[in-house]
């Protein structure tokens, strides 16, 4: 008998953590991937065809016998479904929601895109922070987040404007919590500081305006 831990996506297998041939050493394994599982901010969304809510289960499985009873699981809407079996060979035994961390495009000073976690933005943004004469405009534009100063120019692209918002907030609530006054969050922009941002991020990325306005990176 195998037992294994995997990833499902979507209630699909994504990948396998671990795998072993004694039950103790599954379970065992299993609680501590569930207890070390911790994130700032989680994935919520993929591109798929569109941008589609994603739930991500962590699964305790093995391999399949006659007799193993019918088990559910939550999807990504909230319903309990029965799997079946998974991947058409394990039996589900434990499952748990399981969190992932987001990655954003940065669009940055060697005018490439790079994709970043929330760490790198929080650094980007609390860089020089602390000086008196610094202050940055965080700015929510549809699903981007543009930071800058009269030094810096930094835009954060999400899969869409909801990403985006949470975004915002969460590097709204960090500032608070370590205390920076030189920064300036514009959760809702008027038509005229918009206009001015299209025409900054216009200035440094050379994009037409129509890319500029997109609210998602739906293709």
């Amino acid at each position: 008998m195998e037992y294994r831990i995997i990833i499902l996506k979507n209630s699909k297998y994504l990948k396998t953590l671990y795998k072993c041939k004694r039950e103790n050493l599954g379970y065992e394994n299993y609680h501590q991937l569930v207890n070390d599982n911790s994130v700032i901010f989680p994935k919520k969304f993929v591109n798929s065809n569109g941008i589609i809510s994603v739930n991500y289960k962590i699964c305790l499985v093995k391999d399949y016998e006659k007799n193993d009873p019918k088990r559910y699981i939550e999807d990504e809407y909230g319903r309990n479904k029965y799997l079946g079996l998974i991947n058409n060979r394990w039996s589900l035994i434990l499952s748990e929601d399981y969190l992932v961390e987001e990655k954003f495009y940065l669009y940055g000073y060697n005018k490439t895109q790079t994709k970043v976690s929330i760490r790198e933005i929080v650094k980007i943004l609390t860089k020089h922070a602390y000086k008196k004469s610094a202050m940055k405009q965080v700015i929510l534009i549809h699903n981007k987040v543009l930071i800058y100063d009269d030094e810096f120019f930094d835009l954060v692209i999400c899969k869409c404007s909801k990403d985006a918002e949470r975004l915002h907030y969460e590097l709204y609530r960090t500032s608070k919590n370590v205390k920076i006054k030189s920064l300036i969050f514009n959760g809702n922009p008027t038509k005229e500081i918009i206009t001015m941002c299209y025409d900054k991020i216009q200035n440094h990325t050379k994009w037409l305006r129509s890319k500029i306005r997109k609210q998602s990176t739906d293709k």
